[in-house]
């Protein structure tokens, strides 16, 4: 039985079969199920380990580890597999029921083993989705937004984390042997020594084991992310969005075909960025392909349907001919939108002001600042004291007045001199562009401004332990062949995320502004075709 082209569709648009070849796809049989909304898929208890796909509507993936308390994995929608986990060696209980009128796409157990048998590559990205989904349940990404669905995460593959055991290793080992020669012969500074190794070695080895369990390669219908933290030190976030990339390639040697994994190289237009040592590369590089042209499918859905619209609702309407709406004008006033937040004497890090997204550096900036002029002011006011507890001889002299009030005045007009150029750094996201105004307190003002839709990625760079523990780090957006960066500001991952989430409303705006010019150009056609065939305009019928 050949699958039907509708039912190729949704293969099409599923991961673990890309690189396989049509002929072999249209030789799966599936069974078509139909689903009301809140019915069970399937359950923890389910025998059969079939496979499906979701054709229509949605399906909401549960973990049912604890009755009393379903907490969800995932939701899988159009294209999406449902019920890979139970090919996983220790399947979680999972359940899965409809959100929703839905229609699933059964693949048999049997089919699916035999398949598999042929074509290895299938069962190992579905490995790799069910324990990608797996590792999510237990993880929270603070910085995904609503709607957001992690399709593949994973760390580097656990024969780096041996690699970077085996110096540890070393040590205790040497330590331990040693300490004993130490205590053998009472030898105080063997044993002083065969102490100190063990500690060591036990210490690095934790270090290694949680810098390897913190650090991730995500992907995202929306994005792919590099997470890398040092704890306590260093804390990065490289991401690019999918629309992005332009290619995708695995590059392996041979320890790591035989071990699977390799590097996913991804080249963007703002260079390269590589995922080292990813377990399942080949998976990993066909997730990322996939969802890409299944952004691209989607973005040609909604034009034909737009442009079917349009022609429906002239066939069905009378009067003139709708005239293409104009697209929202563009606030090209880079000098307006960079004046938003100057002159606004507060100490906030972050603030919004007629749609413009204003960040500061952080106060811990300010405070390393203001420090030096602060520490004058409290010596003179200590100075003053002593002179008034009689404690300074001097302090009778006509000149002491006078030059501590000169000394006081001058501190605090640098102290003012420092607040008024930290509150004049601003970083802004605008609307339509990214603002980075520099202003001197009666001096110069420099302006540096890019345009949304030059950005090609953005990266999260926090640094030092200070920078960790009071949450601030730089935030550098890639435009063109330059770089864009907020310093020290306060959050950087919600600044990346403000960066994000004003791309994606931009495009959206000119994609609507697109699809509606395209629908009054079809509208315009339509209506200069029925005057040249009919004579008029078509109307309202009867």
């Amino acid at each position: 039985m050949r699958a039907m082209q509708p039912d190729l569709d949704v293969l099409l648009l599923a991961p673990c079969f890309a690189g396989i070849e049509i002929a072999d796809l249209e030789r799966i049989s599936l069974r078509r199920a139909e689903f009301a909304p809140g019915e069970w898929v399937f359950t923890p208890h389910t025998p059969s380990r079939d496979v499906l796909f979701v054709a229509e509507g949605a399906v909401e993936i549960l973990d049912a580890s604890r009755r009393d308390n379903l907490r969800r994995v995932t939701q899988a929608g159009r294209g999406d597999v449902v019920g890979e986990h139970r090919w996983l060696r220790d399947a979680p209980p999972w359940a899965a029921r409809a959100d929703g009128p839905a229609v699933l796409l059964r693949w048999p157990e049997a089919e699916a083993a035999a398949f598999f048998e042929a074509h290895p590559e299938t069962r190992q990205a579905l490995e790799f989705l069910g324990s990608s989904r797996r590792m999510a349940l237990g993880r929270a990404f603070p910085w995904l937004v609503v709607g957001e669905t992690v399709h593949g995460l994973a760390r580097r593959h656990p024969a780096l984390l041996l690699r970077a055991l085996l110096l540890p290793c070393v040590l205790i080992t040497t330590g331990l042997g040693v300490l004993a020669i130490g205590a053998l012969g009472a030898s105080v500074s063997a044993v002083a020594v065969g102490s100190a190794l063990p500690a060591l070695g036990l210490a690095l080895a934790v270090w290694n084991a949680l810098d390897w369990r913190n650090d991730y390669y995500i992907i995202t219908d929306r994005r792919v992310v590099w997470l890398e933290k040092v704890i306590g030190l260093y804390d990065n976030r490289q991401e690019s969005p999918l629309k992005m990339i332009l290619s995708v390639a695995v590059n392996s040697g041979w320890v790591g075909r035989q071990l699977g994994f390799g590097d996913v190289e991804l080249r963007t237009y703002t260079g390269a960025i590589t995922f080292e040592n990813t377990p399942h590369p080949q998976a990993f590089a066909a997730t990322i392909e996939t969802l890409g042209r299944r952004l691209q499918r989607t973005a040609l859905e909604a034009d034909r349907e737009t442009i079917q619209q349009a022609l429906e609702a002239r066939l069905t309407s009378g009067g003139a001919p709708t005239r293409p709406m104009a697209p929202p004008p563009r606030r090209d006033d880079e000098r307006t939108q960079a004046q938003t937040g100057l002159d606004r004497w507060s100490f906030e890090a972050r603030f919004e002001e007629s749609g413009v997204i204003t960040y500061r550096k952080h106060l811990a900036v300010l405070f390393q600042r203001l420090a030096p002029p602060t520490l004058v002011l409290f010596g003179l006011a200590a100075l003053v004291a002593a002179a008034l507890s009689g404690a300074l001889g001097y302090a009778s002299s006509a000149s002491f007045g006078p030059l501590v009030g000169a000394s006081a005045v001058a501190a605090a007009l640098w102290w003012l001199y420092e607040y008024a150029d930290w509150a004049n750094d601003l970083y802004q996201i605008t609307p339509t562009h990214i603002v980075s105004v520099h202003k001197k307190p009666l001096g110069r003002e420099s302006r540096k401004v890019a345009p949304l839709e030059n950005i090609l990625g953005t990266q999260v760079d926090r640094r030092g332990p200070i920078g960790v523990l009071l949450n601030f780090g730089d935030v550098v957006a890639n435009v063109g062949a330059s770089t864009f960066v907020f310093e020290g500001v306060l959050n950087p991952s919600a600044a990346q995320q403000d960066i994000v989430r004003s791309q994606e409303a931009l495009v959206d705006r000119r994609l609507e502004a697109e699809r509606q010019r395209r629908q009054g150009e079809m509208v315009e056609w339509l209506a200069a075709y029925h005057e040249r065939t009919h004579g008029a305009a078509p109307g309202p019928t009867s």
